[in-house]
């Protein structure tokens, strides 16, 4: 839909300030001090206009009103992607696109105000919502939520503070007091309402007789936009520039190059570009402009740090990560560790480390040190890893390598020479792990046993139920605390434990615990064990290990023929010793259910 280009007015308005009244200064105007937007608020009201406050929350409100469903949706799925607070993972509109373009199409046809009226936001933000429709046309208002809501992130923000209106007409209008100034995102979202057909003025107060013509500049002027955003990343360069400035005074501006270029670089010197006037930026601009080559590859280094640093704050990663990869200088090699691992893109930082730890070139010793410390703290949780042989030498020391599985980093595997002193990588691992072995000997524990030494044939019926309940206990803390081999050992001694001899309690732990540490063959035997000893468990339980089995299956680790023999096994064997199954004492999750005290 095309629209008339809105006008873009300036107002200035000189009044007495007061600056101790409050922090905030306060200017005069017919007898009494208001803030610079109240005062603005008062001065149209003296030219038969209505105003109100109708900054970010006014035009937020509205679109999440319109678009309530498709938002609540997002909200979900953003809590199970761990996106950030407030949409600003700019997820919404490309995970939404279609449905978000099907609202847009049906609320052209509808009433906004009706739909407005039946929401319970609260009063004084459905007033000012309710006025803006009345006055503004619909497709206006549609064209400013869709640009909106297409980038939500950067978007969301730079309205004009009020909202001036009569019968007659109506326009938006941004106030600035004596020492403030557009920002670029303020004159973008001014362009964006101009191009919508609605009218913008930017009112000034106290402001000097060029001001006028300086902000003019900055509308439709895609150098301006840039610029403020790269200002923004150098604000205490300019500050630094701005100090040497007010140092020496405005007549010792050759000193003042002088000092910047010697002591500081050349981005600071270009911060001090922003800080003088126009003219003597025109006599001092030729020394930026003959740097030797070095000087221009240090600058654009400096730059795209600084860029990739305005993005890792905002926490754009992936647009930071693009910046850092054209640093030439090793300090990329940090910022990127940190935009990896604040992405959680962990297969990117396990690359990254061991890129430096052998590729990388003329990398400083202390750099190349630390990466070694990094590569050392991705082995250390050990609850976190599980490492497997393999077949492979490493192609630098002849060493063996080993497969290592980073369960916290997204299941990522990576292959890694064995000799601690090589730090040779080979690569994220995508195939099969069945053909490898773990190396981790899970036998060789230190579990406490001296529970497992009573003679319970001489205890009476109670001790021995109690005595079961310890044991119970002690197993369940070893998986608790995530000690595995410690588990797997202890619930191994339980098989041929006389107060387990009927009990099917230690092979279904051993079966859960072989399965959480990828040892799927010794989860087939263990399973199988139990079908051949003949205990007793119901259907719910044999339901679990035939599932158990069936997953198995697929992966080629048991044949399903042999799980229907286990099956009729069970059924002639193990499902006919229920009464065995309270010998002798009963089994542990009978036990746990009881309410009897023993």
């Amino acid at each position: 839909m095309e629209f008339e280009q809105g006008k873009l007015d300036f107002l200035r308005v000189d009044a007495k300030i007061n600056r101790r009244m409050k922090s905030k200064p306060m200017f005069l105007f017919e007898g009494e001090y208001y803030s610079s937007e109240y005062l603005a608020v008062e001065y149209f009201k003296s030219q038969n206009y209505d105003a109100f406050f109708s900054e970010n929350t006014t035009w937020k409100n509205m679109l999440k009103i319109l678009f309530k469903d498709i938002f609540r949706k997002f909200e979900r799925m953003a809590r199970k992607k761990h996106y950030k607070k407030d949409f600003y993972d700019n997820e919404f509109f490309k995970d939404y696109e279609d449905e978000i373009n099907q609202r847009f199409d049906y609320l052209k046809t509808a009433d906004l105000k009706s739909l407005i009226e039946k929401d319970s936001v609260k009063q004084w933000i459905k007033y000012r919502i309710l006025v803006m429709c009345s006055h503004i046309p619909k497709g206006q208002i549609l064209a400013i939520l869709h640009d909106m809501i297409q980038d939500y992130a950067h978007n969301h923000i730079g309205f004009p503070d009020l909202f001036v209106f009569n019968d007659d007409e109506f326009f938006f209008c941004e106030v600035k007091a004596n020492s403030d100034v557009l920002k670029a995102v303020q004159v973008r979202k001014h362009e964006v309402m101009m191009d919508s057909g609605i009218d913008v003025c930017v009112f000034g107060i106290n402001k000097k007789s060029s001001w006028i013509g300086e902000e003019k500049d900055k509308y439709f002027n895609e150098d301006f936009i840039d610029e403020e955003n790269f200002i923004e990343v150098y604000d205490y360069k300019m500050r630094t520039a701005d100090m040497t400035y007010n140092r020496f005074g405005s007549n010792r501006i050759e000193d003042i190059k002088r000092e910047l270029l010697d002591k500081y670089d050349s981005d600071t010197f270009t911060g001090f570009l922003n800080v003088v006037s126009t003219q003597n930026k025109l006599k001092i601009t030729d020394k930026l402009i003959n740097k030797s080559i070095e000087e221009g590859k240090r600058i654009k280094n400096l730059r795209h740090l600084a860029k990739g640093l305005y993005f890792e704050e905002r926490g754009l990663y992936s647009d930071a990560v693009e910046e850092y990869l054209q640093v030439d200088t090793f300090e990329r090699y940090e910022r990127l560790n940190e935009c990896y691992r604040k992405g959680k893109d962990g297969e990117s930082q396990v690359n990254l480390i061991y890129h430096v730890l052998n590729d990388a070139e003329h990398v400083p010793s202390k750099v190349r040190t630390d990466f070694k410390r990094r590569a050392n703290r991705l082995f250390r949780n050990k609850r976190s890893i599980t490492t497997y042989h393999t077949d492979r030498i490493c192609p630098i020391c002849r060493s063996d390598v080993k497969l290592t599985m980073l369960h916290k980093r997204n299941n990522i595997s990576i292959f890694t020479c064995t000799n601690a002193g090589c730090y040779w990588y080979g690569g994220v691992y995508d195939g099969d792990m069945r053909q490898y072995s773990r190396t981790d000997n899970l036998e060789n524990a230190n579990a406490d046993y001296s529970i497992l030494e009573i003679d319970v044939d001489c205890l009476p019926y109670d001790e021995k139920v109690r005595l079961k309940r310890k044991i119970v206990k002690q197993g369940n803390g070893y998986v608790d605390r995530g000690e595995n081999a410690n588990a797997i050992s202890f619930y191994n001694r339980l098989l041929t434990h006389a107060l387990f001899a009927n009990d099917y309690h230690p092979y279904r732990k051993l079966a859960r615990l072989y399965r959480t540490e990828r040892q799927y063959k010794r989860e087939v035997e263990i399973i199988v064990s139990f079908f051949n000893s003949g205990i007793y468990c119901d259907d719910t339980q044999l339901n679990w290990f035939l599932k158990k089995l069936n997953q198995l299956a697929k992966y080629g680790n048991i044949e399903h023929s042999k799980i229907t023999d286990l099956e009729m096994k069970f059924s002639n064997n193990g499902a006919r010793n229920m009464e065995l199954s309270n010998e002798p004492v009963p089994q542990a999750i009978r036990l746990k259910r009881t309410r009897k005290k023993f």
